[in-house]
């Protein structure tokens, strides 16, 4: 979960229950480390190393225990504080929690794309909302694939020298602006593009139908 359900009232009910979880902190909570009252933000890292502190507690006054990792991507401005349950090493390692929160980012950029490409932000439906809403989900979860497909596949070189400026200084890692879904659609959507763009629905239909998964259908 994200910084805005880093509350200890939450973590004590979590551990209470014995429900894992994996939370991002507030830079500014107070903290104690080893005894050592400071705020998150202030415990010591390295650029692209992963730094795990036990023995600690989360708020000033509640004193939750938990386990603190603190990794800075080089790729982002601002260093991740990522909560878990104090003593839970052996169930979460360190690399498996960074990873995790990889994950998490990922799935954040989908909804994105599902709002601002799709359509989905402000979208209400008054007759029987739960099944047109599951065909509605199905049906661009589908697209949605498909798009994302095109836009890593073969042609999206050629849809990026064409539609594509790069960033001056890198952003997350990269110059790039566009993402996979942007490409596909560009390549959709751009009638210069639509042989092309037959052509490799094509192919991926019939993977499909072979049985393939997507993460042997994108090159």
């Amino acid at each position: 979960m994200d910084r805005g359900y880093a509350r200890a009232s939450l973590l004590k009910q979590l551990r209470t229950l014995k429900i894992p979880f994996l939370i991002r902190g507030r830079s500014n909570t107070i903290v104690r480390v080893d005894g050592k009252r400071l705020s998150l933000g202030r415990l010591p890292h390295r650029l692209g190393h992963p730094q795990r502190y036990t023995h600690a507690t989360y708020q000033d006054s509640t004193q939750e225990p938990v386990d603190i990792i603190v990794f800075h991507d080089p790729g982002f401005q601002e260093p991740w504080f990522l909560l878990v349950p104090a003593g839970s090493e052996l169930q979460l390692s360190t690399a498996d929690i960074v990873a995790l929160y990889r994950q998490r980012m990922h799935i954040e950029l989908t909804f994105r794309d599902w709002k601002t490409h799709l359509g989905v932000r402000g979208l209400r439906l008054e007759a029987d909302p739960a099944l047109r809403l599951g065909r509605l989900l199905l049906a661009l979860s589908s697209a949605y694939i498909l798009a994302v497909l095109l836009g890593s596949g073969e042609i999206a070189p050629r849809v990026r020298a064409h539609c594509e400026v790069l960033r001056s200084q890198p952003r997350h890692g990269t110059k790039r602006r566009l993402s996979a879904l942007s490409i596909g659609i560009l390549a959709l959507s751009l009638a210069r593009f639509a042989d092309l763009v037959r052509a490799e629905l094509g192919r991926i239909l019939a993977a499909l139908q072979r049985g393939l998964s997507t993460t042997e259908i994108s090159p």
